[in-house]
């Protein structure tokens, strides 16, 4: 096993682990929600690594208009 695919492994694993962790939060209350969906989608963006160039590919906000009433 190459190192890329033990990293890409590592960090699926750890999304996983993450998303199942938020989806439990999701029934039980004492088990927070976003914070484990955060790291879940953190952790996906890193084991696919072109997903962070797509992902700069497109702006993150609309410009601002530059004509004012």
């Amino acid at each position: 096993m190459t190192d890329r695919s033990a990293e890409k492994l590592f960090w699926f694993s750890v999304g996983a682990v993450a998303l199942a962790c938020g989806i439990v939060g999701v029934v039980l209350p004492f088990v927070p929600t976003t914070p484990f969906v955060i790291l879940a989608v953190f952790a996906f963006s890193n084991a696919k690594r072109s997903l962070p160039r797509v992902r700069t590919l497109r702006p993150l906000s609309l410009p601002l208009r530059s004509s004012s009433r």
